[in-house]
């Protein structure tokens, strides 16, 4: 499922730049600007699977992905 994930995440990569943190749990960050993440957003509530999604900024990321380790 995480595959199926990354994939339809890039399927609208033209919205933001998509890159895999952690695949085995299928973590990724979705970095899209003020006008796509309204789109992002709705893509994401919308996938046939649960999606997590973490709003946080770009400073805090590092401390994001120790947490989970």
């Amino acid at each position: 499922m995480q595959t199926t994930a990354v994939y339809a995440c890039e399927a609208y990569d033209h919205l933001g730049v998509v890159s895999t943190i952690e695949s085995g749990s299928g973590l990724v960050i979705i970095r899209g600007t003020e006008d796509t993440i309204p789109e992002i957003r709705e893509i994401l509530d919308n996938l046939p699977f649960p999606v997590e999604v973490l709003d946080f900024n770009e400073t805090e990321f590092p401390a994001l992905v120790k947490a989970r380790e």
